[in-house]
């Protein structure tokens, strides 16, 4: 199950993705905000519920944590099955690259067993008719 083939759950992600956005003012640790200013609320954003502190927030935050590492899960399964895919595309280009220096291997070979074959063959026909010069001079 590939996760790029499944535009659904890519959309999702995104709505959620903005959805989960913090409003513009709010601000984080670094910023200009003043601590006396007091605790920022999160009540009314888009997407976030409306109680603050509630265990309905945390139950949805949890909720949220989870489909967000469910994705994560999914992201990851297909990162590995691309490494995979990857590791095997590599293994046979490194096969492809080494088969013209194998096959330069085989034809040398090939063309040192046509040499020798050849020189046995002139050998043997030497033999032959040596054997039957011997044969006639033998019957004569």
């Amino acid at each position: 199950s590939s996760f790029a083939a499944s535009p659904g759950v890519a959309s999702s992600f995104a709505v959620r993705r903005e959805a989960a956005a913090p409003p513009a003012a709010v601000s984080f640790a670094g910023s200009a905000r003043s601590p006396a200013a007091g605790p920022v609320s999160l009540a009314g954003s888009a997407g976030l519920p409306a109680a603050v502190g509630s265990h309905d927030e945390m139950f949805a935050l949890r909720e949220h944590i989870a489909e967000l590492d469910h994705e994560l899960s999914q992201r990851d399964a297909v990162i590995d099955d691309m490494k995979k895919t990857i590791a095997d595309m590599r293994t046979t280009l490194e096969k492809a690259l080494l088969s013209p220096q194998e096959s330069g291997l085989w034809k040398d070979r090939y063309y040192d067993a046509q040499k020798q074959n050849e020189a046995r063959t002139r050998a043997m026909k030497e033999l032959e008719i040596t054997c039957q010069t011997k044969d006639k001079e033998s019957s004569s």
